[in-house]
């Protein structure tokens, strides 16, 4: 899918240029359509990864920039008992076992500002059941090409 995000622009950029040939009433309707393929592509391909993250069978969470919870997936409920929308932000604490917490958030923070990945285990109190549950979580900075840093993405599984 990225290669043909990659060929639509190169299209888009040779017929919005003198070389297109055609008046500019013509390239700029061409270049509307190819505008509106490549958008298709895009939203297709986001389709995708967001499909493939939700429907996982791993345990998956994701951050943004500065830690703070903005997606699980279905695996991730299952195991934790806790939903979506009293997980995101900070609401997953919650779930956290209170003698875990404040390490965890300690070792989060580290790992935020200075590593390039996150490898540790805590404890987690099953929303629902109330059951505990020792749990291993791996993470990973997900950074741009000029090394700022976008998101983290990472996995629970249970120990």
């Amino acid at each position: 899918p990225v290669k043909k995000i990659i060929h639509l622009f190169r299209r888009i950029w040779y017929e919005f240029s003198d070389n297109g040939g055609g008046s500019i009433k013509d390239r700029v309707g061409k270049l509307v359509i190819m505008t509106t393929e490549m958008k298709e592509k895009v939203d297709a391909l986001v389709g995708w990864k967001i499909a493939t993250f939700n429907e996982s069978p791993v345990p998956m969470f994701l951050n943004d920039d500065k830690g703070v919870l903005v997606d699980v997936n279905k695996a991730w409920i299952k195991l934790t008992g806790l939903r979506k929308d009293l997980a995101v932000g900070h609401g997953y604490e919650r779930i956290i076992h209170e003698d875990d917490l404040k390490r965890l958030k300690h070792e989060g923070f580290d790992f935020i500002n200075d590593g390039n990945s996150y490898e540790g285990e805590f404890r987690i109190r099953h929303y629902e059941t109330k059951e505990i549950i020792s749990v291993s979580c791996t993470a990973t900075k997900v950074l741009s090409s000029e090394g700022k840093l976008l998101s983290v993405i990472g996995t629970l599984e249970e120990v």
